[in-house]
């Protein structure tokens, strides 16, 4: 980001876009919804922010939403199994496997409890391991008990029989 005179520059791959910095001047106009003032025109957001119509200014994505276009009017929030940690994201990273998301709009994945696992990337949930077998913490899957001993599922460890 660059500032001149009050106005950010944020240059992209597709392009260069300009918001305002300061409070909306003497006859600035009222911009669309995705928009804001700047030099006395409407300025499309950048993504990563968004601007409700009227706004003053375009305002950055909370974390656990992001703006992956120009012009948003609002931020989407990060389906479950993705997250964003920081604000003014342009996208959700998916949650590596051992760890998940449950919840929408989260701002980080949570490592499956020991008896769970996630094998995939962009779990939403932790799976139990299934009878005679067992994992530990932020398992990517689960491991069959040794012979002579057993478990119910979704235990963390295997007993002698």
């Amino acid at each position: 980001m660059t500032k001149l005179g009050g106005i950010a520059l944020w240059a992209a791959a597709i392009g260069v876009f300009v918001f305002s910095t300061q409070d909306v001047q003497a006859g600035d106009p009222k911009c669309a919804a995705g928009s804001a003032p700047a030099a006395g025109a409407c300025v499309a957001c950048a993504p990563g922010t968004s601007a409700a119509a009227g706004a003053r200014a375009c305002s950055p994505c909370a974390a656990g939403s992001y703006a992956d276009s120009p012009g948003s009017a609002t931020c989407n929030p990060c389906s479950a199994g993705f997250f964003a940690q920081d604000k003014g994201a342009t996208s959700c990273r998916a949650c590596k496997p051992g760890y998940a998301a449950k919840t929408p709009g989260s701002t980080a994945c949570v490592a499956c409890d020991a008896g769970t696992y996630a094998g995939v990337i962009g779990a939403a949930t932790c799976n139990a391991c299934p009878a005679n077998t067992f994992s530990s913490a932020a398992a990517l899957a689960c491991t069959a008990c040794a012979a002579g001993t057993t478990s119910s599922a979704g235990a963390p460890a295997c007993t002698k029989k």
